[in-house]
């Protein structure tokens, strides 16, 4: 059973007040660990939250303040971030942020947080223009809960492309997320009835698009895809057409992500390194994914300090670096 045994609070003052919902989120978790040092040192932790903040700490492009805060949060040894399974924590957590002075009270996040499993939903759009090309996705929980993406494209996109585009980047953040039921909506004609059979791919480009989406849904355990019209998905489709042309101010709101070059381009190969015989890591990988550690004493210490430096992404071990990006 839950047995609250501290509270940690403050008033956002100043510039705090303005930081986005995911920044707000993880100030309130960097405080904690602060006040609550010794709990973060000695015990693992158990984040639950309805944010991908995992995602969003490892991204190797954030700078800043939020990059402070990774690593910061990064030296403890043990953090783990879980979906809610249960409000009685929440709600405790929810009247002390009322309580505190804080201005923006999202009723949504005391209902309950779907387990994996459910399916979600993910409204894409892409837009092509003479200043640029872009994408816009609206992911949505089960229980209503949106988190805004946008996209820029470095290259030139028809666009089919585009739509093409932003439809499989979408589902890449998707996979990231550990999400393996999803219904997919775009109002492109096109996309949706080349995938569904109706419409057949002739240009080449398409073919390849159409090729790499089918070999991306076989990804998840559920996948749908369906056309819906424009006022369906004018949240995405407006994100798509703004970011298209200028971007630089929705980063307080909405994570924003170049893409260097077309997804059927082919042209960075990454290829997962497999280590012939026992080394130097697999004392590492034991102890982060099953907590066992070497029989000898020093060796055992010498791993439970070297662990707290290190992360699985994907089944690889990478070092964290001081400025974000994670090292192989």
């Amino acid at each position: 059973m839950q047995k609250p045994i501290y509270f940690v609070s403050k008033a956002l003052t100043g510039s705090e007040i303005n930081y986005a919902p995911m920044e707000k989120f993880i100030y309130a978790l960097l405080l904690t660990s602060r006040r609550l040092r010794r709990y973060f040192q000695g015990h693992p932790i158990h984040v639950l939250t309805d944010l991908p903040v995992k995602h969003v700490l490892n991204r190797p492009e954030i700078s800043g303040r939020l990059a402070k805060w990774a690593i910061e949060l990064g030296s403890y040894e043990k953090i783990t971030y879980l979906p809610w399974t249960s409000v009685k924590g929440q709600v405790l957590a929810d009247y002390l942020a009322e309580m505190t002075g804080e201005l923006e009270v999202i009723h949504e996040q005391t209902q309950l947080q779907p387990v994996r499993g459910e399916t979600w939903d993910l409204f894409t759009d892409g837009a092509s223009c003479a200043k640029g090309a872009g994408a816009g996705l609206i992911l949505s929980s089960p229980n209503g809960e949106e988190h805004t993406y946008a996209l820029r494209f470095n290259f030139d996109a028809t666009n089919n492309e585009a739509e093409y585009e932003a439809l499989l980047a979408g589902l890449n953040i998707v996979i990231k997320l550990n999400i393996t039921k999803l219904r997919a909506y775009v109002d492109s004609q096109l996309v949706s009835n080349q995938f569904n059979g109706s419409f057949e791919a002739h240009e080449l480009s398409m073919q390849k698009y159409l090729k790499l989406l089918k070999e991306t849904a076989e990804k998840f355990e559920h996948f749908e895809l369906a056309q819906v019209s424009r006022n369906q998905n004018k949240k995405a489709d407006a994100l798509s057409k703004l970011v298209a042309l200028t971007f630089s101010h929705f980063q307080k709101q909405v994570w924003v992500e170049e893409l260097p070059s077309k997804a059927i381009d082919g042209s960075l190969v990454i290829v997962a390194i497999e280590e012939e015989c026992p080394n130097w890591m697999n004392p590492i990988i034991e102890n982060m994914r099953n907590n066992i550690l070497p029989e000898n004493k020093d060796e055992a210490r010498l791993v439970r300090i070297r662990s707290p430096m290190y992360t699985i992404e994907s089944g690889i071990l990478y070092r964290k670096s001081y400025y974000g990006p994670l090292m192989r």
